[in-house]
């Protein structure tokens, strides 16, 4: 739909459907909160009403939902202004180390 021009009076409709879908159960702002994070990642809906909408979700009542819109914002920051480490001169590995759990 938005790959050659944008379509203002669709994208606001769909726009306004998922901000009210945030607002209801668990399970419709979850959708929601997925498909508008997924868009403002690709930048398709990068406007001040789409992030106002995600940050409006750290105020729902299910913990899930404020948690993965908690963790988008975070993230968001530390992708937005480049974490970049590599100046620090530690060597971090590139491969996850096994954890061992021991038991007695």
């Amino acid at each position: 739909m938005n790959q050659k021009h944008k379509n203002d009076p669709k994208n606001k409709a769909l726009q306004n459907l998922l901000f009210k879908m945030l607002q209801e159960d668990e399970e419709k702002a979850k959708r929601a909160l997925i498909t508008l994070c997924d868009l403002h990642r690709m930048k398709v809906w990068f406007g001040d009403s789409t992030a106002n909408a995600i940050c409006m979700a750290c105020f729902h009542p299910s913990s899930r939902i404020m948690f993965a819109a908690l963790s988008l914002l975070l993230d968001f920051e530390k992708t937005e202004y480049g974490d970049d480490s590599d100046d620090s001169g530690e060597d971090e590995p590139t491969t996850p180390q096994p954890q061992v759990v021991l038991n007695k």
